[in-house]
């Protein structure tokens, strides 16, 4: 699996809670979004095909509203998840590396240096004693 996954130039590993979380709603979105996209082409193709047919214009307008709104919702929630989930990675100390932070450039000080009973944490590129 690994070499499958460096083929395709996947991550390899356990991922970051905030990482997965972030993976399973980019493919719940992108999914109910290609839904709505298809939804509106169908939509488009009733009231072309209605033939001047009132109840199947009035359908695809029904169809092609709803579909427009669910759209909307879903890039929406899109931004807003995207939002989220970039700061929740950036509080959490992990912009080491992360998307969206200033990693550190040198290496994790010792933690003896920081009393010994804390760790350190890189916060916009400074390591800090947490």
């Amino acid at each position: 699996m690994e070499a499958t996954a460096n083929a395709a130039k996947l991550p390899v590993g356990n991922p970051s809670p905030a990482k997965l979380a972030a993976t399973i709603v980019n493919a719940l979105l992108g999914t109910l979004g290609t839904i709505l996209v298809m939804l509106i082409i169908y939509a488009g193709f009733i009231w072309m095909t209605a033939a001047g047919d009132e109840q199947k214009i009035s359908k695809a307008k029904k169809l092609l509203g709803s579909a427009i709104v669910g759209l909307a919702i879903v890039l929406a929630a899109y931004a807003i998840a995207s939002f989220t989930i970039s700061n929740l990675q950036k509080g959490a100390g992990t912009s080491n590396g992360g998307s969206g932070g200033v990693s550190c450039t040198t290496p994790e000080p010792d933690p003896n240096l920081c009393n010994g009973e804390f760790g350190w944490d890189c916060v916009n590129g400074v390591w800090e004693c947490t």
